[in-house]
């Protein structure tokens, strides 16, 4: 793991943090769409929304990235061993 802390008191703050720190981190939206995760790597943030560059599960980066707003996100996670593998095989976004 990283030896930097990721800012626990903003949602902006977080992501940017993590996706600095980890690479990818997945974001959930769960009120809108159970059962189902993103992940990726933040491309763009904006004071109320994120867009977010996707790699699929065959570790490709996809062309175009996802808008997601602030509100809908209700979980972030990053550092796990998906994300990590998929890091590993996606290679870092150019």
């Amino acid at each position: 793991m990283p030896g930097h802390a990721v800012p626990l008191d903003g949602l902006p703050a977080l992501v940017e943090a993590a996706c600095r720190g980890f690479g990818l981190i997945s974001l959930h939206a769960e009120r809108h769409v159970p059962d189902t995760c993103w992940i990726g790597t933040v491309t763009d943030l904006r004071p109320k929304s994120l867009r977010l560059r996707e790699v699929d599960t065959g570790a490709r980066w996809s062309t175009d990235a996802t808008k997601f707003r602030f509100k809908d996100i209700t979980r972030v996670e990053f550092g796990g061993r998906y994300e990590q593998t998929l890091r590993e095989f996606a290679g870092p976004y150019r």
